[in-house]
């Protein structure tokens, strides 16, 4: 059973955070795209140099977005996760343990350990994001002038 709670969550994350991923990806930056391809191949540019030079760091902001997004999505989900793992303790994943830390009978014994719990998980977010910070800052500001 514990194998097969755990299975039904990863896949659950995987298609949703896919799913957000896709939507998210083709909706960005699609207006201009056909303009700059076509003064690529005018100024020379192979299809790969265009994909290279031209795409990809125009896309750095989404892919930016995308990844912060799917790594935060799984790590602070709740309601999937406690429908998935029900009464299972050794399954839950942090939010669940933070949240069961609250509940009526424990939160006079362990409102402290629930605080530090909660700065403990927001920590690798925000490192993620102030790693990610500058590359998602550069790809905003690298943009076709004219």
């Amino acid at each position: 059973m514990r194998r097969r709670a755990l299975s039904v969550l990863l896949a659950g994350v995987l298609t949703t955070g896919l799913a957000v991923t896709g939507l998210t990806g083709c909706g960005s930056g699609q207006e201009g795209k056909v303009a700059v391809d076509e003064a690529a191949l005018l100024d020379g540019c192979t299809r790969w140099q265009i994909f290279t030079k031209i795409t990809l760091p125009l896309s750095k902001p989404i892919v930016i977005y995308t990844v912060l997004t799917s790594f935060m999505s799984p790590w602070l989900d709740f309601i999937f996760a406690k429908v998935i793992c029900r009464a299972n303790s050794d399954q839950y994943t942090i939010a669940i343990g933070l949240w069961k830390m609250l509940e009526k009978e424990y939160i006079d014994s362990w409102y402290t350990c629930f605080a530090a719990g909660a700065v403990l998980i927001s920590i690798p977010i925000a490192a993620l994001f102030l790693y990610m910070q500058r590359y998602y800052v550069d790809g905003l500001s690298g943009a076709v002038k004219g």
